[in-house]
């Protein structure tokens, strides 16, 4: 950031933006380049691949019951605590989207999307690089998630 004071909401928001979208490609440039291919490292070969058990309502239940009530909402303004009273009548259609999910490997783009929060870090308030983004994702993306790990850590135990 140059030495002058931005004070337009919109431009301050901009210019986070385009500083947090970039910083990913700086650091992957910052990446010395190789001639060995991934599959070099891979010595031992797996010849089966594992499979994602389905996950039931009454997981999802579970999972939803215990959603931290005071987190922040997402982008689609709904709260855990609204998520938690309508736990019955959505339980079902959210278990078969996380169902497709583990299935195909896609997730609805909407679950991809995050509110981000700059929070300063240290040093001066006028740098960029002084700040560090906070992402919030809606309930329904952190019940995912959870439900994932879940998923997988019963996976990785066996």
């Amino acid at each position: 950031m140059s030495s002058n004071i931005i004070d337009d909401p919109i431009e301050i928001a901009t210019k986070f933006n385009d500083y947090f979208v970039n910083l990913g490609p700086k650091l992957a440039n910052n990446i010395n380049n190789t001639s060995t291919a991934f599959d070099q490292y891979l010595t031992e070969r797996i010849p089966n691949s594992f499979f994602l058990e389905a996950v039931t309502e009454h997981e999802v239940r579970n999972e939803i019951g215990k959603i931290n009530g005071t987190k922040s909402q997402g982008y689609d303004g709904l709260s855990a605590k609204i998520i938690k009273l309508v736990a019955n009548g959505i339980s079902e259609p959210i278990t078969l989207i996380f169902n497709q999910t583990f299935l195909t490997g896609n997730i609805q783009h909407q679950l991809k999307i995050a509110l981000v929060t700059p929070i300063h870090k240290s040093n001066e308030v006028n740098k960029f690089d002084n700040y560090r983004p906070i992402s919030v994702l809606t309930c329904i993306a952190k019940l995912l998630e959870k439900i994932m790990y879940n998923v997988l850590s019963i996976l990785l135990k066996k």
